[in-house]
């Protein structure tokens, strides 16, 4: 990894992350207010594994990437990061044939680094049959996540001050508003909670708000 530093104009020097005999790709970095997290997946040549990582920069340098022992094939590992430094991390998991799409093989799973602890708590579960498409999230750690079952494009919110996810509403989907699949999803969140997700489905452009003060 290396940063920039805005008030130089320079980058530092590459620190090395992670070393090993997995094959690391699909490397993802966020920042806000000189906390700053990277997540990325390793691929086990010799098993053919992959296994979502995340390391924090914290004021004693990378923290030990957080990993668990898969039972199936991780991919599609997301991360936000607040004023404060505490980051959410999610990710899924495939169990099923990996020549085939079964959606129902799906697993969401989440862990959280808490800056003031300076460690990863316990990874949970967040939801199955679906994967993650996409997750913001504001200073103040509140997120939006938005998944996919195959058929229907769904959103979840995260109050930080609850530690909590809502249940998944539907939004979008061939099961919602026509035959198509959603694709193409993007998501955008303001510092007050409100989002905005745009997608395709078919030959239409599609968005929907949320507002924070009513959560809907």
């Amino acid at each position: 990894a290396s940063a920039l530093d805005a008030s130089s104009n320079t980058w530092s020097s590459a620190t090395s992350v992670s070393a090993g005999t997995e094959f690391p790709f699909m490397a993802r970095a966020g920042i806000r207010d000189g906390a700053a997290v990277i997540t990325w997946i390793d691929t086990s040549i010799q098993t053919q594994e992959s296994f979502v990582r995340a390391s924090v920069l914290t004021n004693q340098g990378w923290t030990t990437p957080v990993s668990r022992v898969p039972a199936g094939l991780e991919s599609l590992p997301d991360s936000t990061i607040d004023a404060a430094g505490n980051v959410t991390l999610t990710w899924s998991e495939y169990n099923g044939d990996p020549n085939q799409a079964d959606f129902t093989e799906f697993t969401t799973y989440q862990a959280q680094f808490s800056a003031t602890a300076g460690a990863w708590g316990a990874v949970t579960q967040l939801g199955t049959g679906e994967f993650t498409f996409a997750l913001q999230a504001n200073s103040a750690g509140d997120a939006i996540r938005l998944s996919f079952d195959g058929q229907n494009l769904y959103a979840r919110y995260f109050a930080d001050e609850t530690n909590t996810w809502s249940e998944r509403v539907a939004i979008g989907g061939s099961s919602y508003a026509g035959a198509d699949d959603p694709s193409t999803p993007s998501l955008s969140m303001d510092e007050s909670g409100n989002a905005l997700v745009a997608w395709t489905q078919g030959s239409t452009l599609h968005i929907r708000q949320f507002d924070a003060d009513t959560a809907t």
